[in-house]
């Protein structure tokens, strides 16, 4: 199964504001603390986000559900820890309506929009009479998309000539966006997302990992054949300190080893090297030198 959507988000991140966003102040409400905050209105995005912070401090719980985010030049952001959750949302008449299949998202980072009611009037008289909201440097949290487009379509339009700002009537209140023309350089950027969720992607990770991960596991002592285990276990058993020193039994490779009969051998080379001595007398002193040394030395005995 693979699902895919967009999320068409466009924002305006200025130094004086030209282009108003439809950003209104709203509250919200989880299962035991309520949040005054701001909400972007996007009728471009498919989804409604929510910055993860402020989930977690209304306490809102929702199961985890990956989300990733594409926009222009193939530019695009994973977010593995996004949850779905649902939750209650107001304006300052205290109704609340509910929003569902919300995204968490890490760093939602919303441009933050102010709006100078008061100067917009003199110019514009057609504001005057309509409870329009004053915006100060408001940072919106959440993006209201078109899954919960309910609380965002606009069900009264006032408007007066091409590039002047318009006023929207919805349930979330009377919200001032577009054009006021103001006589500053403004510098626009344009956000385009969209996200896609591929249920037979994950899955397949999800087995990789489980294949990485079936119980191999490195050994706990180093790995050694039978000739080495027999080696260790005879030192480990014969080593012992003589005085200053460490003494350890040979090594034998089986317990009760087999020396064949080499004394006819042994006994030929004594004569062929008593010949060799009678016949050479300064050998002969040489190696009976040499033998009473390793005598003295311990060597021989």
């Amino acid at each position: 199964m693979e699902s895919t959507g967009g999320v068409y988000a466009h924002s305006t991140k200025t130094e004086i504001t030209q282009v108003l966003l439809r950003i209104v102040p709203v509250t919200l409400h989880g299962p035991k603390r309520s949040l005054h905050t701001y909400a972007l209105s996007d009728e471009a995005s498919t989804v409604t986000l929510m910055d993860d912070e402020t989930a977690k401090i209304i306490s809102v719980e929702g199961a985890r559900d990956p989300l990733n985010l594409q926009w222009t030049h193939n530019l695009s952001q994973t977010d593995d820890t996004s949850r779905r959750v649902s939750f209650k949302i107001s304006v300052e008449d205290n109704k609340c309506y509910y929003l569902n299949n919300v995204h968490t998202i890490k760093d939602l980072a919303l441009p933050a929009q102010s709006c100078d009611v008061s100067r917009l009037r003199k110019r514009w008289s057609y504001l005057d009479g309509y409870e329009i909201p004053k915006l100060q440097e408001a940072n919106p949290t959440i993006l209201i998309g078109q899954d919960n487009c309910h609380l965002i379509i606009a069900r009264t339009v006032v408007e007066e000539q091409t590039n002047a700002p318009v006023l929207s009537l919805t349930k979330l209140g009377w919200i001032l966006h577009g054009n006021v023309s103001l006589v500053k350089r403004v510098d626009s950027n344009y956000t385009f997302l969209s996200y896609t969720r591929d249920e037979m992607l994950h899955a397949m990770v999800k087995e990789s990992y489980t294949v990485d991960n079936f119980g191999v596991k490195p050994p706990n002592k180093p790995l050694m054949g039978s000739k080495e285990n027999r080696a260790m276990q005879i030192l480990e058993q014969t080593t012992k300190r003589v005085g200053d020193r460490f003494e350890s039994g040979l090594l034998w490779a089986k317990e009760d080893p087999y020396f064949p009969n080499t004394r006819t051998m042994a006994l030929h080379r004594l004569k062929s090297m008593e010949k060799k001595m009678d016949s050479d007398v300064e050998f002969d002193a040489l190696y009976c030198q040499k033998m009473e040394d390793y005598v003295a030395k311990g060597y021989a005995r």
